[in-house]
């Protein structure tokens, strides 16, 4: 059984999303855990241990597991970007999940640990159902399907429904925070899940050499680095308003 006082761990999966977790971590400090940076410090008056997995549902298994076992925390969140499965989100929203459909087992599990009145100054927060996916869900047409598919969820993304799991059956309760930067008509320029490295972090070499093959995908491109940095900047603000009311 979880220590009620011990750290809350977050996972995310790409280091933009780490970045701006880490920033508002107060002091910080890494160690590493079979190889796995761990940067720990506190967000408020709440002890935190955020560790990067990179994309996918199994990756963010893996460390969910790997995590708790070693920090034994008091609950885990998942928290990064997602894309929006409906008109009413917009990029640089926030999203705290109330129920995830897993799009692989095609069943939903309800998260333990909710935010129900998380607020923040500037931010505009929802709470609605999220879709995990397998892959990423680039088209327009492809995200209104999702979305009925998926009892109506409102945001999609890749690795919660893995961590989830884990954290279920190790019993820790768990809950979802994400920050949208795609919305529903956003043009996605690739599949970034074809371009990973070994640790499921996008390679930004394969990146420019598939940019080189397709140069008017950069406006696009463009559009995206924009809309994440504001995610980014939503993403850090409610995870420390999280932690304030948790």
């Amino acid at each position: 059984m979880p220590d009620k006082d011990a750290p809350i761990l977050i996972i995310t999966a790409l280091r933009e999303e780490l970045a701006a977790i880490c920033a508002k971590l107060k002091p910080m400090a890494m160690e590493t855990v079979d190889g796995i940076p761990c940067y720990t410090g506190k967000m408020g008056k709440r002890s935190l241990v955020i560790v990067r997995c990179g994309m996918g549902a199994d990756r963010a298994r893996t460390a969910a597991g790997m995590m708790i076992h070693s920090w034994n925390p008091s609950g885990l969140i998942v928290a990064g970007f997602a894309g929006a499965l409906t008109a009413e989100v917009h990029p640089g929203d926030i999203v705290v999940a109330n129920r995830l459909f897993d799009c692989n087992e095609g069943v939903d599990l309800i998260p333990t640990l909710l935010f129900p009145h998380l607020t923040a100054p500037n931010l505009c927060v929802h709470v609605g159902g999220m879709a995990s996916s397998s892959h990423v869900v680039s088209t327009t047409k492809d995200r209104i399907e999702l979305a009925k598919r998926t009892n109506n969820s409102i945001m999609v993304e890749m690795e919660t429904a893995g961590a989830a799991q884990e954290a279920e059956r190790l019993g820790v309760p768990w809950a979802a925070l994400r920050a949208i930067s795609d919305g529903i008509d956003d043009e996605m320029p690739f599949d970034f899940a074809g371009m990973t490295d070994q640790f499921g972090e996008v390679n930004r070499l394969r990146v420019i050499g598939a940019l080189i093959g397709k140069p008017w995908k950069l406006p696009a491109l463009l559009q995206l680095a924009k809309r994440s940095r504001q995610a980014a900047d939503s993403l850090s603000s409610a995870v420390y308003a999280a932690c304030a009311i948790t």
